[in-house]
This record gives C-alpha cells, sequence and structure tokens, in this order.
C-alpha cells in the first residue's frame, strides 16, 4: 500500500510539473558541446589536430663525496621544441641556494646568518654551455 501511494504522490507532481511547462527531457538532454575554439583544443577542451607538447630529457652524472660532504655532477639537457614557434629564450630554473649561510630565502625568514648548524656553499656552477 505504500509503495503506491508513492508512486500515486510522483504521477501527481509530474503531471503538475508538465501542467507547468516543465520538461525533464529537455532539461536533461544531452549536453552539445560548442565547436573548437581553435586547432590546439577541441570544444571539450580534449587536444585538437594542432596539438603539441614540448620535451626536455635529462641525461645526470653525479658524486657524492661523504667526505667531503660534497654533491657534484654534470647535467646535459636535450630540449625539443615541438611548438611551431621560435624559441629565443629557455628559462632554466635552481631553488635558492638556501643552506648557503647568507641566503636570502633564510635571512626572509628573520634569522641570523647560519653558521655550522647545516650551512653549506649553496650551488657553484662551474659552466654552461649551449
Amino acid at each position: 500500500m505504500r509503495a503506491g501511494w508513492w508512486i500515486g504522490l510522483a504521477a501527481l507532481a509530474s503531471g503538475q510539473a508538465r501542467a507547468a511547462g516543465y520538461d525533464p527531457h529537455v532539461a536533461f538532454a544531452p549536453l552539445t558541446l560548442p565547436g573548437p575554439v581553435n586547432s590546439v583544443r577541441s570544444g571539450s577542451g580534449q587536444p585538437g589536430p594542432g596539438w603539441w607538447q614540448n620535451r626536455a630529457d635529462y641525461q645526470i652524472h653525479a658524486t657524492l663525496d661523504t667526505k667531503a660532504h660534497a654533491l657534484s655532477g654534470e647535467e646535459a639537457i636535450r630540449y625539443t621544441n615541438n611548438s611551431p614557434d621560435t624559441l629565443d629564450v629557455l628559462w632554466l630554473q635552481l631553488d635558492q641556494n638556501m643552506y648557503r649561510p647568507y641566503s636570502r630565502s633564510h635571512a626572509a625568514d628573520g634569522a641570523a646568518p647560519r653558521r655550522g648548524d647545516g650551512a653549506t656553499d649553496g650551488y657553484t656552477i662551474a659552466a654552461v654551455e649551449v
């Protein structure tokens, strides 16, 4: 009897909604996506025919000297530009030397210069070649 009561209430509500001009089939119709904005992305956000992605391949050779507490190494980066543009700048980001005694990141905390409490010489870059 309860099931019949709920079915009757749902049918009544559905009939009132249609009488008021509401059609749930229209409200929940399949989504029609817009056309592509450009050749790189489709209207859904998926890659389009003009999509590209650059590539960076790294080769790192490192040596850890436990007696001197030093890490040294060489790195070669092969960067492949797959974009239709010419790149006149390639940005390589190295994080701050936060363990150097007078590092800016340590000073930003309002702390005194580091002395022997884990301080290092930080990065020392011997050469950069292109």
